[in-house]
């Protein structure tokens, strides 16, 4: 009986104890589900170069706001789109955490980030030349390339077009500011650089000075304006200081057909009955004509070699026919004279003023025919003081004549000349006041009047 009171008595007294214990466990689950809330209530705090742009619950909806973005400006700019963005993310807890609203991290971002679109690459011998849109964008560049050295003509036929250097199309991403548009991407490969640097003519300025002036040479000048037809500058022309220098270099191989003349050749008959000195065209020459298909090959619209695959004549050549004048002329003169010009006297032989004239002179227009008064050899033709072009020839017997003023000479030193041979064209050198022939005659040197000796 004892015993179970005992038992009695503990049982109560455990009881007793129970309500503590429950205060105690409620605690500890308090304090434990506080702890848990506050650890799972976390955060992170979005670092863009060095400043805090905003806090996101969690890294996956920062980046929902990058993807967010790039669809928007792949949208707007029709291509692929790769931020280049460098974020670092800082964990933060709290009871009450502040989210950035996404609108207000995309506003943040647009101002900050920078980006790379997706474009193709004209690559040439292994260096990235030029950027336009895309892959197709890129073989229109290439192929307008090899247009630019293609003619069109119906007597050519194109065999074939090809690149000399290794050119790939890669793609990859670049900035937006170096795609280029399709035209200035064939400018670019075409002149070899995207420099344009232009020169505005000023007065006085030639083309030495302008490449010198620019450190060029005139042919580099040249190279540059082949639209340049002669030294003359206008003011106010505008010249190219950039000597195209193509990145690529363009073969053609093209099959071309032309009429080609055939020169003619020239034969000569002799007839006895004309002087040595004179020559007559018996039949005139004409050139003929021949068919001619070749291959030419260009590098950037020049020719480097052509080869010619056939000829056919179309129309044969026709012989020249020259005579030519066996007869000799005479070393002695006949001792009468001709008339050596046509012309009115302008000032006749013997006292002219203070002065006394030895010969007559014969006024005629430049270019008059002047024709040796007899036979004879010619002893003097060339310039003499006062006399400008002289021939002076030696008749015989003591007699020789001057023609003086000439324009032009038409025999030397030593040659023969006929009585009525042209020797001269009247002219106006040495000392003249207008174009005439100042006509000689003398005998053992000593001048005689020419009106005395000429025959009527």
């Amino acid at each position: 009986m004892l015993r179970e009171d005992n038992e009695a008595h503990k049982t109560a007294k455990k009881r007793r104890l129970h309500p503590v214990l429950l205060g105690i466990i409620a605690c500890a689950l308090l304090i434990t589900g506080f702890a848990l809330y506050y650890n799972n209530n976390t955060a992170f705090c979005v670092v863009v170069d060095g400043e805090e742009i905003g806090v996101v619950k969690n890294k996956e909806d920062f980046q929902s706001v990058i993807d967010e973005l790039a669809r928007e400006a792949e949208e707007r700019l029709g291509s692929e789109v790769k931020f280049l963005i460098e974020a670092d993310f800082r964990r933060i807890k709290g009871l009450s955490l502040d989210i950035t609203p996404k609108e207000e991290i995309k506003q943040v971002l647009n101002s900050k980030m920078e980006y790379k679109v997706k474009a193709a690459a004209v690559q040439i011998s292994g260096e990235k030349v030029v950027w336009v849109e895309d892959e197709e964008a890129a073989r229109r560049v290439l192929d307008a390339v090899k247009a630019a050295f293609i003619e069109e003509d119906e007597n050519s036929k194109l065999e074939g077009v090809e690149i000399e250097e290794e050119v790939l199309i890669v793609e990859d991403y670049v900035f937006p500011d170096k795609v280029l548009d399709e035209e200035n991407a064939v400018a670019i490969l075409l002149r070899g650089t995207d420099e344009i640097k232009v020169h505005k003519v000023k007065k006085g300025e030639s083309l030495w000075l302008i490449a010198r002036n620019n450190s060029m040479t005139v042919s580099d000048l040249k190279n540059a304006n082949p639209d340049i037809k002669s030294e003359t500058l206008q003011i106010g022309q505008e010249l190219n200081l950039i000597v195209p220098k193509p990145y690529l270099n363009v073969v053609t191989r093209e099959i071309i057909t032309y009429n080609k003349g055939i020169p003619y050749s020239t034969k000569v008959e002799y007839d006895d009955s004309l002087w040595s000195w004179e020559t007559r065209v018996k039949q005139n020459g004409i050139y003929g004509t021949k068919e001619v298909t070749a291959r030419v090959i260009r590098k950037n619209g020049v020719e480097v070699e052509r080869e010619i695959l056939e000829e056919r004549v179309l129309k044969e050549p026709v012989y020249r026919i020259l005579t030519r004048g066996t007869k000799t002329a005479p070393s002695r003169g006949t001792g009468r004279f001709l008339w050596p010009t046509i012309g009115r006297i302008s000032s006749p032989f013997g006292k002219r003023g203070r002065e006394f004239h030895t010969g007559v002179d014969i006024a005629a227009s430049v270019g008059t025919p002047v024709k040796a008064a007899d036979s004879g050899t010619v002893t003097f033709a060339g310039w003499n003081g006062g006399y400008g072009r002289l021939i002076i020839v030696d008749h015989g017997n003591g007699f020789t004549t001057y023609y003086a003023h000439n324009s032009k000479l038409l025999v030397g030193v030593g040659d023969k000349v006929e009585k009525g041979q042209t020797i001269s064209l009247v002219g106006n050198s040495g000392r003249s006041t207008g174009p005439h022939l100042h006509f000689e005659i003398r005998k053992n040197g000593e001048p005689l009047n020419p009106l005395n000796f000429f025959e009527k």
